[in-house]
């Protein structure tokens, strides 16, 4: 998500200086997620990488990428499990998998892919976890 909103330039694209507020109105933009929502996400990302922040304000978004199971993830729809490749760079692959050559993706498309990257991650990861508790 944080890349997804620097890569469209809801927040700095260079991913550096990114404060609370930029962040909770960039995804209320880009995902339409409460502000609620939003504070708690980035409290999270604080909690899981508080050598990222400086005054509440997230230094640079490469930090988020090394916290296995916060902000990076298993089973994610466009990268690898960190225990079997880069969880840090889109695959092409995956991506293509997700999009399945569809012009517009609705909610069942999405269910339906992460269900397949679910099994995928327990079949293949003998260290796979998915918990967003």
């Amino acid at each position: 998500g944080f890349n997804t909103l620097a890569n469209h330039g809801l927040i700095n694209r260079n991913g550096v200086g990114i404060t609370q507020e930029a962040f909770s109105k960039a995804v209320l933009t880009g995902f339409g997620l409460a502000q609620k929502v939003t504070d708690g996400i980035f409290t999270k990302a604080i909690a899981a990488a508080p050598e990222a922040f400086e005054n509440g304000v997230l230094i640079d978004i490469s930090y988020l990428n090394f916290t296995h199971n916060q902000i990076e993830h298993d089973a994610s729809l466009t990268r690898e499990d960190a225990a079997l490749g880069d969880a840090i760079n889109v695959n092409p692959a995956l991506v293509a998998d997700f999009i399945g050559g569809k012009k517009t993706i609705g909610h069942f498309e999405i269910i339906a892919a992460r269900n397949r990257r679910i099994a995928y991650s327990k079949a293949n990861n003998a260290n796979f976890t998915f918990n967003f508790a």
